[in-house]
């Protein structure tokens, strides 16, 4: 666990958080830290929880020399009080139980269901934020390769099957890695693919298939084969061929 969750674990102001007693600094804070850390949400709901079971356990309940107190504060004197049978004054504390027990029962089913709200939103926030980091990390990584010194950019231009066509292979020796950007390739049919070759010493080979228009989007990486001669691009049967059907070569170029 890194040293600065450590030491907010070992102060106060998750403490502080849960009781309302923080700055709005402070508060900003520790709603960050839970989208980031699930150690510190946990301990948030364990803080809860502990301070809610406190309030319970420590309930102080009237004592039984109430009424006495009350009769000897206003002199004892004779108070005339209107005559209720034993078992109209048990229906009467009955009610009043079941009034503060619906009560206290709805104000925990609301603070309970506020609690999961906020667990939810926790919960799609920080799976929200994994994806946003996954995506950098992605990002971070193709920027890395495509400005790698030895990275260099091969464009695959059109034939006279497709004049118009033109890709970008980024090709790494050292790395043994290359990726590939889309610019311009002619449509095909739902049953048909793209597959990319390489020449290796007069032999045809696959580097694999793929999306154009995903492709157009961002750089996908494609498969890599040393002492490749040229590359080349044709449309074939969905799933790919083993064989390149020369007829649809789109777009080639010699490295």
């Amino acid at each position: 666990m890194i040293d600065h969750i450590k030491d907010i674990l070992a102060s106060d102001l998750l403490e502080r958080y849960v009781l309302g007693d923080v700055t709005t600094a402070e508060k900003v804070k520790v709603e960050m830290l839970c989208l980031e850390h699930k150690v510190i949400r946990d301990e948030l709901v364990k803080l809860e929880k502990t301070i809610e079971s406190l309030g319970v356990e420590n309930a102080i309940k009237a004592p039984n020399s109430a009424r006495e107190c009350i009769m000897k504060s206003i002199g004892n004197k004779e108070i005339s009080t209107p005559q209720i049978s034993k078992n109209s004054d048990i229906s009467q504390w009955w009610k009043i139980a079941a009034a503060l027990f619906a009560g206290g029962l709805s104000m925990w089913l609301f603070m309970q269901n506020n609690l999961n709200s906020a667990n939810q939103m926790i919960d799609e926030q920080v799976a929200e934020l994994e994806i946003l980091h996954r995506d950098c990390d992605m990002v971070t990584q193709q920027y890395a390769f495509l400005n790698h010194t030895n990275t260099v950019p091969v464009l695959l231009e059109g034939t006279d099957q497709a004049p118009e066509s033109q890709v970008v292979i980024y090709w790494n020796e050292t790395l043994e890695k290359s990726m590939m950007r889309v610019v311009e390739l002619p449509s095909i049919r739902e049953n048909q693919t793209y597959q990319l070759w390489a020449d290796v010493h007069g032999e045809m080979l696959s580097l694999g298939t793929f999306d154009a228009s995903t492709a157009i989007i961002d750089p996908v990486e494609m498969n890599f084969l040393a002492e490749a001669e040229s590359l080349n691009i044709t449309i074939e049967p969905l799933g790919g061929s083993e064989h390149p059907t020369i007829a649809t070569l789109t777009a080639s170029k010699a490295i």
